[in-house]
């Protein structure tokens, strides 16, 4: 009897440690989506003669760059959870009420897929060949604000939203555009997202906020 006791008990905590069903489609729905979004990525290159992949340099120095490249992302995420606009504080309620609810209970390495791929389908796209391919039809400076405007849009939960995601677009490209190489921006995209994930659903900070 205690034996099944036992299974049970084990049986139910593998159950929680696996977050709930809900959890786990959209983990799902979300790797599906930012693979398709590399997919789709790397066919606009082949066609437009911009392969994104032939951008990407792996090194030591791209990848202290992109972490560093991370930490004004931090900064505003935590400047933006404090802030008291309100736009913004609006903003940050339906993040909490209708985004941070879908991915609780989600393990850490569900997150962190999704986030690497995410840096990786996301800035293969915008960075990696919509904003060169832009470029050279109107202009870097045009090509960077179109592809932030279409990366806001691309992220659009509320107008504010939008524009705070425009506003990362637009820092990214310029990321890509200094070091010339599109892991930088990969890297501190995949690293802020990751971040984010682990500070909004943080168990201390729900109890304060809660």
């Amino acid at each position: 009897m205690r034996r099944g006791v036992n299974i049970v008990g084990q049986s139910s905590r593998e159950s929680m440690s696996k977050g709930p069903p809900a959890t786990g489609n959209i983990i799902r729905l979300g790797v599906a989506v930012e693979a398709g979004i590399l997919l789709f990525a790397i066919v606009l290159g082949w066609l437009f003669s911009h392969p994104p992949l032939q951008s990407i340099r792996v090194n030591w120095t791209a990848a202290f760059e992109g972490t560093a490249a991370t930490v004004p992302l931090l900064i505003a995420m935590w400047g933006c959870s404090r802030s008291s606009c309100g736009p913004i504080k609006d903003l940050m309620r339906q993040v909490e009420e209708e985004v941070i609810p879908l991915f609780e209970g989600a393990p850490s390495h569900a997150l962190l897929l999704i986030s690497i791929l995410a840096g990786i389908g996301e800035e293969c796209l915008f960075r990696g060949v919509l904003q060169p391919g832009l470029a050279t039809w109107v202009g870097l400076p045009i090509a960077l604000i179109l592809t932030s405007g279409l990366f806001g849009l691309a992220h659009f939960i509320s107008p504010t939203y939008a524009v705070l995601a425009g506003l990362i677009g637009a820092y990214l490209g310029v990321v890509a555009v200094v070091t010339d190489n599109l892991f930088v921006p990969i890297a501190a995209h995949a690293l802020y997202d990751f971040a984010a994930f682990k500070y909004l659903l943080s168990p201390k900070r729900r109890r304060i906020l809660g």
